[in-house]
């Protein structure tokens, strides 16, 4: 009997720290987190983010050698969780081909993609860089571009990735870009003088305007034009340069006719510089600077060849353009602004 009821309490005792084992297994299979979902969306609801689309579209193709059109690139977020991150780096032409114009035009709806873009006019890379978007959002991007060396070019935005999903495929899209001048820039130089002279003429130490005609041939808009004119010395090879006069008396007809370009005409230097012009097709745009010189000879003027940064070949230098200054040569005294008189007797000072 004894012994039945200790082999009870055994039993007993045993099936207690069995049944415990059992409840403390249950309990800690319960509690224990669960391996994270990598396809998890933001906030862990489980759901899955999928790869974001991106395709890309030149609107106008072939394009004549420095025309414009339009890239437009869109990006879809197909998942229901929102993608943060976003980002893609657009070489539009390793070789400089295809640039972004100048003004760029650039648009985005919604505004940069929720991050932000950079599209630098003259550049050839477009960036979206910190791109946000909902679930199911798409964001379209729309630039101008222009086509400045012939060829066809396969452009390529490269992968779009994010930071919380699989990074997507490139995009591509085709441009050719005809050969030809494409409308070259022109340039026309000419001396005028007052009382008027033909050929022009002036005595040692007058003022002469040197006139530049520059003109667009083509059918678009040209940006970021440039031309540099050095001033010459005298045919004959004597000492003396023809110089910017001490008032340079810059001007531009029409007025603005250079898009917010620069005149660089410093006094006493001899060298002119038109640089970042925006020239449109058709009206010519006249710059005048007053140059002067102490030295009597005959000043033949060449500028060089002007170039846009979307037609940056086939322009050719001006036809030379011949300025006779008479009379002896003055003596030039630093620190005193020159005053022509009767070039028989007259005696200029100052600095050049």
């Amino acid at each position: 009997m004894r012994f039945t009821r200790l082999l009870g309490l055994v039993v007993v005792f045993v099936g207690a720290i069995l049944l415990a084992g059992v409840i403390l297994l249950v309990a800690s299979s319960q509690t224990t987190t669960p391996p994270a979902n990598p396809s998890a969306g933001v906030g862990g609801t489980g759901a899955a983010v999928n790869v974001p689309v991106i395709t890309e579209a030149f609107s106008l193709s072939p394009v004549d050698n420095g025309q414009s059109t339009t890239l437009t690139i869109t990006i879809k977020n197909p998942s229901s969780q929102q993608i943060e991150g976003v980002q893609f780096n657009d070489t539009l032409s390793t070789n400089g081909g295809i640039i972004i114009t100048d003004p760029n035009n650039l648009t985005s709806i919604p505004a940069n993609c929720g991050g932000s873009i950079t599209a630098v006019a003259g550049d050839k890379n477009l960036f979206l860089n910190d791109g946000v978007l909902a679930g199911g959002e798409t964001c379209t991007i729309v630039v101008t571009v222009a086509g400045v060396l012939p060829g066809t070019y396969i452009n390529s935005t490269g992968p779009v990735t994010a930071t919380n999903a699989p990074p997507g495929t490139a995009a591509t899209a085709s441009l050719t870009v005809n050969a030809g001048s494409g409308g070259a820039l022109t340039v026309s130089d000419l001396f005028v003088t007052n009382p008027p002279t033909n050929p022009a003429s002036i005595a040692a130490g007058g003022i002469a305007t040197l006139q530049f005609t520059l003109t667009n041939p083509a059918n678009f808009n040209q940006f970021g034009a440039t031309f540099t004119n050095n001033l010459p010395s005298t045919a004959s090879g004597a000492p003396g340069n023809l110089v910017v006069a001490p008032n340079a008396n810059v001007t531009q007809k029409p007025s603005g006719c250079l898009g917010g370009g620069a005149i660089i005409a410093a006094p006493g230097t001899g060298i002119i510089t038109v640089k970042d012009a925006y020239i449109v097709p058709g009206a010519p745009c006249v710059v005048s600077v007053d140059v002067t010189t102490a030295t009597a000879g005959t000043y033949k003027n060449t500028t060089n060849a002007p170039a846009s940064k979307n037609v940056p070949n086939g322009g050719v230098p001006s036809n030379p353009a011949t300025l006779s200054v008479t009379g002896p040569s003055l003596t030039v005294t630093p620190g005193v602004t020159p005053q022509a008189t009767n070039p028989a007797t007259a005696k200029v000072t100052g600095t050049f």
